[in-house]
């Protein structure tokens, strides 16, 4: 499942490196990523930080409907 979340307006988001902003640009697809990180760890780490946080957004904002 993918979900797109928007950022909010006061929110920044941590930029990665130039070289790896660079390279996740030329990702396309989820499986072009998930072969990406195979080889190359500070990308497989911070993925899996930014899906951490968003996975605390949604259960947040989930909290709220009910």
């Amino acid at each position: 499942m993918l979900i797109a979340v928007r950022t909010a307006l006061h929110y920044k988001r941590e930029k990665m490196l130039e070289k790896y902003e660079n390279e996740f640009e030329a990702l396309k697809t989820l499986e072009d990523i998930y072969e990406k990180t195979k080889s190359n760890p500070y990308l497989k780490a911070k993925l899996e930080k930014y899906i951490i946080t968003v996975q605390e957004l949604l259960c947040e904002y989930t909290e709220h409907l009910v």
